[in-house]
């Protein structure tokens, strides 16, 4: 039985599942300031905060649901960010947060990043996320859905090759 990506997102909304979210580039008050946005508006999220690239690295032993990344970032960090988690995982969703968005867009491109916006816009952020949110939980269960039928395959496949009587 298929679940609807509004019934998924009110499992989350009501605390079924927490999200967690690694955030690189931002203050601690800035990343607490985006889990109250998502909190408060019906999102049971968990996020680990990583200062730096040894940190980030620490961080990345964890699979995470989100990526969060300032671009904001002096030199060619957010670049070298960017690349680790790639590297950590080309399927997590990146979002991207910065003050001039036309000058990451190409950035953003290259490394797949889900969407990009400015860190003052917390409206933006809570449309993002409770789309990401949909999605996620769609592919969680596309992948749950993937795994039975594949199960089943191997069922029906084992009950004809240990038949001995003719399948017609």
């Amino acid at each position: 039985m298929a679940v609807s990506a509004d019934t998924m997102l009110k499992a989350v909304e009501h605390g079924a599942n927490t999200l967690s979210l690694l955030v690189y580039g931002c203050t601690l008050s800035d990343t607490d300031t985006y889990v109250k946005t998502l909190r408060n508006h019906g999102l049971a999220v968990h996020a680990d905060r990583a200062g730096n690239l040894t940190r980030l690295g620490d961080c990345l032993d964890t699979a995470y649901d989100f990526y969060l990344v300032n671009c904001d970032l002096a030199g060619d960090e957010c670049r070298v960010v960017l690349e680790q988690l790639r590297q950590a995982s080309e399927t997590t969703p990146l979002l991207l947060l910065t003050a001039d968005v036309d000058a990451h867009l190409a950035l953003a491109q290259e490394f797949g990043a889900r969407d990009l916006f400015a860190p003052s816009n917390e409206q933006r952020l809570q449309f993002i996320m409770h789309r990401e949110v949909r999605d996620l939980l769609q592919r969680r269960e596309a992948g749950r859905l993937q795994q039975r039928l594949q199960e089943a395959e191997q069922r029906c496949s084992t009950l004809i090759h240990s038949s001995r009587d003719a399948i017609a």
